[in-house]
Parts: C-alpha cells; sequence; structure tokens
C-alpha cells in the first residue's frame, strides 16, 4: 500500500525527485489512503530512492553499483589468500542488506550504513604486494 502511495510522487517528479529526505514532507500532500498514520519512509530503499532522487539520483547509483559489483568479482576471482573467506563473508553481508533493502529503509541508520561502508570495505580492498 506504501508502494503505490508512492507512485504518484515518483511519477511527478521522475527527473530529479523530491529531494533527498523529504519523503516524509512530499507525502503530507500525495498520501491518500491510510489517514491514520503519516508515511515517513517508503519502507523499501529502492522506492524511497526512486521517489526522493529520480533519475538523477538512481543513475550514477544503478553505475556505482555495477562498478562495485564488477570490482568485487574481480578481487575474489584474484583473491587466493585464506583470508579470501572474509571477502566472501562481506559480499555475501551487503547481498544481504541489498535483499533487506526491498523491504525497510535500514541504511538510513547510522549504524547500519556504517556496517555496509565496512563491508563494502573489505570486499573492495586491494592488497599490498608483499614484494
Amino acid at each position: 500500500e506504501i508502494w503505490r502511495e508512492t507512485v504518484p510522487v515518483e511519477r511527478d517528479f521522475w527527473l530529479s525527485g523530491t529531494g533527498v529526505g523529504t519523503y516524509g514532507p512530499a507525502m503530507l500532500h500525495y498520501q491518500q489512503r491510510m489517514r491514520e498514520v503519516h508515511l515517513n519512509q517508503a519502507h523499501s530503499e529502492y522506492v524511497q530512492l526512486a521517489a526522493e532522487g529520480g533519475l538523477l539520483l538512481l543513475v550514477p547509483c544503478a553505475v556505482a553499483l555495477y562498478a562495485a559489483l564488477h570490482l568485487a568479482r574481480r578481487r575474489l576471482k584474484s583473491d587466493t589468500r585464506p583470508l579470501a573467506w572474509l571477502r566472501v563473508g562481506a559480499v555475501a553481508g551487503l547481498a544481504g542488506i541489498a535483499v533487506q533493502g526491498v523491504f525497510e529503509t535500514g541504511l538510513r541508520i547510522p549504524a547500519n550504513a556504517l556496517l555496509a561502508a565496512v563491508l563494502a570495505a573489505i570486499a573492495l580492498h586491494q592488497p599490498r604486494n608483499r614484494d
């Protein structure tokens, strides 16, 4: 239901979005049903990102995600050290965060965002040559 309420926002602001952090105020105008509660989050990182950022935010995010996935794959293939399993775990953790993002906006909590950043750093780190 929340996602359906968000569709008009995404349609009206498809290019630039309403602005990062403005989902709640935008829904004061757009929310038509469930009036007993105020929808201040979309309960999906992706739906909220589309509403707040439009294509101007979605496209760079998609490019960055593609680049990170490509680099993580290269790092996983080339890492033969026993600590490579730590990298595998970090990638698995990031995959879990991505799946959770479909149904929650957990990355808006600073501790969760920090955890995601640490996992990304572990997944993408280039070890030094010890020569």
